[in-house]
């Protein structure tokens, strides 16, 4: 019924790309082009694709940032004064947003597609509303130590926040210079022997960026386990949220101090077994969709 094209492969870094002709041509094929809104590229895409198009951009593309900034809810890394634009979709509630904005403006493309599609968009809430009980119960776990994190890239901000982790440095800001000194990678390492940050949070998609083997060393250099969360929703959003709080849990019982609740404890077995069928999913809808093209 609904095709849906992810312009970019999950190997790109989105923020060191460069547009290319070709997703241009890809991208104007679209009924609706869905863009995150703080990326340059994105912003001169919707604009090539309207004008290929010869409608407004408004009637072509949904810009998260720029058409919902009071629906969004969002974050603000510390010592910043601005909000977050890396990865607010990873939010739940975010997530259910964006879920909407495309349900009504598919539904308004396709008024007999609508009564489906609202259908499908209930299907989310009620997948949500249980997904943020089995998230909350690791939240609960986790509040018993220290949730202050060290992340190396702000998008982890919002992959940590469902587990009322909090942010108390980032090794890479908004303005995403990646560049460490000397003396900040010192001052981190000490703070991170006095334990006011518990663990060091990056994810798969840090680790395409020179960024992660900062916090590699810095990991081996203070003894603080390093942990990597998942940044692609595969297969879905719900499995990316609950592999990573297993990552999370998993990555807390590496400290002292640690004793996850005995329905926690029981879950961990079974999210391991979650993380190996995901790993082996995502290699088997590599090769497909390789196939298939």
């Amino acid at each position: 019924m609904i095709q849906v094209v992810e312009l970019l492969p999950p190997n790109v870094e989105p923020h060191e790309y460069s547009l290319a002709p070709a997703l241009v041509s890809e991208a104007s094929q679209a009924d609706i082009l869905v863009i995150s809104g703080h990326l340059s590229w994105e912003l001169d895409l919707a604009q090539q694709v309207a004008l290929s198009k010869g409608l407004p951009e408004k009637n072509v593309t949904i810009d998260l940032v720029h058409d919902f900034p009071d629906k969004i809810r969002w974050l603000t890394l510390p010592n910043e004064t601005g909000v977050n634009l890396h990865g607010f979709w990873y939010l739940p509630e975010n997530y259910l947003t964006i879920a909407g904005a495309v349900r009504d403006r598919l539904a308004a493309l396709r008024p007999d597609l609508a009564q489906s599609l609202e259908q499908n968009y209930q299907d989310i809430v009620a997948r949500m509303s249980d997904l943020d009980a089995r998230i909350s119960a690791i939240a609960d776990d986790l509040k018993q130590y220290n949730r202050e994190v060290l992340i190396t890239y702000p998008e982890e901000q919002y992959l940590i926040a469902p587990f009322s982790l909090e942010v108390g440095e980032s090794l890479v800001g908004s303005s995403e210079e990646i560049t460490l000194s000397a003396a900040r990678m010192q001052s981190i390492v000490t703070n991170l022997g006095a334990k006011r940050y518990s663990l060091i949070i990056t994810s798969d998609l840090s680790q395409l960026m020179t960024i992660f083997e900062s916090a590699r060393e810095i990991s081996s250099e203070s003894g603080v386990p390093i942990v990597v969360l998942t940044a692609f929703p595969t297969p879905s959003f719900d499995s990316l949220l609950m592999y990573n709080g297993g990552a999370l849990e998993t990555g807390f019982m590496q400290t002292t101090n640690f004793t996850p609740s005995s329905s926690s404890s029981l879950d961990l077995p079974l999210l391991a077994i979650i993380a190996l069928l995901l790993g082996i999913a995502a290699l088997e809808y590599y090769f497909l969709t390789r196939k298939g093209h």
